[in-house]
């Protein structure tokens, strides 16, 4: 069925480079990272802290420099390009980084969107962000919560982007994950999308958008956190119709730009206990309802298999406290490739 899903270590093009350059630099150009959110976030500071901690293990010694682009909602994104150049234009010429590390959807996306005009191309690596995006709107774009962008993959699409030597990318197989939801319930008719007002969201979205074309037969129901606060779109949910399957997408902002985190996921469980809920991303942990069923799963970055899947689901409960009997897929339902760690050192600079 599907062949990637959840989280895939892309390793794409590494420096190669003579054995005598990794020694150390004299120049010594610092390390820029420049990451979507506050560093202080949890995801963020843990992956600083690992790279940081790696890169002495390896004998690094240059400076490392942490811009922040504070991004918070998608009402934002036509900032974010001017915002990544203003970042940029501070490390021109002698003083341009050695490496690039970008963390984040948003940062990303903006140095994609504006990195035709940098003077100077150095390496560059990415973390927290997936293969699939949207490039970012410009000022004369209205009616942000209604625009619906045309999803891009820079593998499928062929973005040149020479100087991208590694990362870690999120790879999303929504249609492998649409089969597998079909082969558990085959009489599902709907799949109601969640995806909130931010950037991730509306990628993942436009990503679903373009992957449910294979799939006529079936009715997308977009529940998009750019409409909806976390009470409405709970309300939404208590109306779904009959044959429905939840895909959920992402969920931290609503149009409100409120924050919500896992008691989002908690409410949205409760309005719906009876309709099986599926998520291709890490929006949640693995989390069972009080009335029914697994309601959401997190595929992790060693990928979850087909067997213990199988056997999750037939975890499910009733109100009575009943063990429902296993559904068990036809193997493969899905395929996943364990990341190596070992290969983003290659990218490193001395």
């Amino acid at each position: 069925m599907s062949r990637y899903v959840g989280y895939l270590f892309v390793c794409i093009l590494w420096l190669f480079v003579p054995m005598g350059a990794w020694a150390v630099s004299k120049d010594k150009n610092p390390i820029l990272i420049i990451c979507s959110y506050n560093p202080a976030a949890h995801q963020t500071s843990v992956t600083i802290s690992d790279y940081m901690e790696e890169y002495g293990k390896l004998g690094g010694q240059r400076d490392i420099i942490i811009e922040n682009m504070n991004c918070k909602s998608f009402s934002e994104a036509p900032l974010w390009s001017d915002m990544m150049t203003q970042i940029l234009s501070k490390y021109q010429g002698e003083k341009h980084p050695g490496q690039i590390i970008l963390l984040g959807q948003e940062a990303w996306a903006a140095y994609l969107s504006q990195r035709d005009s940098m003077q100077i191309k150095v390496p560059v690596m990415c973390s927290l962000a997936s293969s699939n995006i949207v490039i970012l709107p410009k000022d004369t774009v209205k009616n942000l919560d209604s625009w619906m962008p045309e999803s891009v993959d820079i593998f499928a699409d062929h973005m040149d982007i020479p100087e991208l030597e590694s990362g870690f990318i999120n790879q999303y197989d929504i249609e492998g994950n649409i089969r597998m939801l079909r082969a558990f319930y085959p009489k599902t008719e709907h799949i109601a999308f969640i995806s909130d007002n931010t950037y991730g969201g509306v990628t993942m979205q436009a990503l679903v958008r373009k992957e449910m074309e294979k799939f006529p037969d079936l009715d997308l129901i977009l529940m998009d956190g750019r409409k909806h606060t976390i009470y409405t779109i709970v309300e939404e949910l208590r109306h779904l119709p009959e044959n429905t399957v939840i895909m959920v997408g992402t969920w931290r902002v609503d149009m409100n730009e409120g924050y919500f985190m896992r008691n989002a996921t908690y409410a949205m469980m409760e309005a719906t206990p009876a309709i099986p809920a599926f998520t291709p991303s890490s929006a949640t942990t693995c989390a069972t309802s009080s009335t029914c069923s697994l309601n959401s799963i997190t595929f992790t970055p060693i990928g979850l298999s087909v067997i213990s899947f199988a056997l999750r689901i037939s975890l499910r409960t009733h109100s009575a406290g009943a063990f429902a009997a296993p559904i068990n897929p036809m193997p493969p339902a899905f395929e996943t490739f364990a990341a190596s760690a070992a290969f983003a050192t290659h990218a490193i600079p001395p």
